[in-house]
């Protein structure tokens, strides 16, 4: 039968017969949705509202600045690169969207997730924040979600490392759940993959922000986590013997006087500890950096707060860093071409040293301010109601009350290796349900 047997005026009578029953009758009862899996969705460690504060009040403040700088250097501006670890939810890519959005931007983003792959929830999750975010209009149509981990960075021959090489990124954001500088040395290892990302950035010429989360403190260091401290620090070390400017800064950072010694990782205290352990982690990521594309990174500012309640001092650290790119350096033996500008390594050093006196603590600043917890508090609430969450249920668990993670959630996260996020998820899942 085709469309030209069907007579128009017949068509609904016969072939779309009406029931007898009422419109009334036909209508199902309304019954709130089912989750996808059937099983509500969970609370996760950075739907915490010092997380948020974490988001709100350094990551989209730090794009935000970025993004007016380029485009009052570029008013035809159309696009913004991103690349990062989203997760399912895609926070990160809605906040920064949203900035996009008052500029008239769009954002092609890339992330890693382990999730994105499969039938679990999660994946279900993903691909529909995904097409949440296509339907906002202002999501670029080439924005993808790897199914890899962030090392896979580290092998130029991965399919990881060929997608970024297509690109360079305004922004760069690392929200590890782990320890940074714990890993072994070797192939494949976190280093190598921060290496190979400086390489994917150094065809840029405009500047770029670098935001990485990451715990830096004396529990989460496993056998190699303390032997690669001592070789950050003694790098660190080297670096302001050779700066005395940069040397009175970080002694001023840490309380030591001008004339006194520098900590020492053995017997200095856990925040301390932290800190400086910080300092000569960006320390080496601004040295490595350098090597591949003359560059200055100025740390804009840096975010602490503490995995549990009882741990002595912060130990997670959100540090906020634009990469301002400087001109090839090329030596010209007939010196018929400019000596290119260079950063001053020593100035820079200075201003990072500096930093690590205004470290902010995002606990104290929460605590201290409760409509601006109570603030935070609702904004994250009104996200995850977008996400599919129970709104209502965010808001009366102790979840959402307490500032920091459960000392269980803390015991569980801190030894996870970088970028694991699929065990992150299933511990934290774990713990919520216990």
């Amino acid at each position: 039968m085709t469309n030209d047997d069907l007579d128009d005026e017949d068509y609904v009578a016969q072939d779309l017969p009406v029931p007898d029953e009422t419109p009334d009758d036909l209508a199902p009862v309304y019954q709130q949705p089912v989750p996808i899996g059937g099983i509500p969705r969970q609370f996760k460690p950075w739907h915490r509202p010092r997380k948020q504060f974490v988001r709100r009040k350094q990551w989209v403040n730090s794009f935000g600045d970025l993004l007016d700088h380029l485009c009052g250097v570029d008013n035809k501006r159309t696009e913004v690169n991103y690349i990062g670890l989203p997760g399912s939810d895609l926070l990160d890519v809605r906040l920064f969207s949203e900035e996009c959005a008052k500029r008239g931007l769009l954002l092609r983003y890339l992330g890693f997730d382990r999730t994105a792959i499969g039938d679990s929830p999660e994946s279900s999750h993903l691909n529909l924040s995904r097409d949440e975010l296509f339907k906002s209009g202002h999501i670029h149509r080439e924005s993808i979600v790897m199914p890899d981990e962030f090392l896979e960075l580290a092998d130029v021959n991965s399919m990881a490392y060929a997608n970024a090489n297509r690109l360079s990124f305004d922004v760069v954001n690392l929200d590890f759940c782990g320890s940074a500088t714990n890993q072994p040395g070797g192939k494949g290892n976190i280093y190598q993959a921060l290496l190979n990302l400086m390489r994917v950035q150094w065809k840029r010429d405009e500047p770029w922000v670098l935001l990485l989360t990451s715990a830096f403190d004396r529990d989460g260091q496993g056998g190699n986590g303390v032997q690669n401290a001592a070789k950050f620090v003694g790098a660190l070390e080297e670096r302001l013997a050779a700066c005395e400017k940069a040397l009175t800064e970080a002694r001023k950072a840490f309380g030591a006087g001008s004339d006194a010694a520098l900590p020492e990782l053995e017997s200095c205290g856990d925040e301390v500890y932290s800190r400086w352990l910080l300092l000569a982690f960006i320390s080496w990521l601004s040295t490595i950096g350098r090597q591949v594309r003359s560059a200055r990174f100025k740390v804009i500012s840096v975010f602490s707060y503490r995995l549990s309640k009882n741990h002595p001092a912060p130990n997670m650290f959100s540090l906020a860093i634009r990469v301002t790119p400087y001109d090839l350096a090329v030596h010209d033996p007939a010196s018929l071409i400019p000596a290119p500008e260079l950063p001053d390594e020593c100035a820079e050093l200075e201003q990072q040293a500096a930093r690590m006196g205004s470290v902010k603590d995002v606990d104290t600043a929460l605590r201290a301010d409760e409509t601006l917890f109570e603030g935070m508090r609702s904004e994250m609430a009104d996200l995850l109601a977008d996400l599919r969450y129970d709104r209502q249920a965010y808001l009366n668990s102790d979840f959402s009350k307490r500032i920091e993670d459960s000392e269980v959630t803390a015991a569980r996260v801190a030894p996870q290796r970088v970028a694991e996020t699929v065990a992150v998820q299933q511990a934290e899942t774990e713990s919520l349900g216990a």
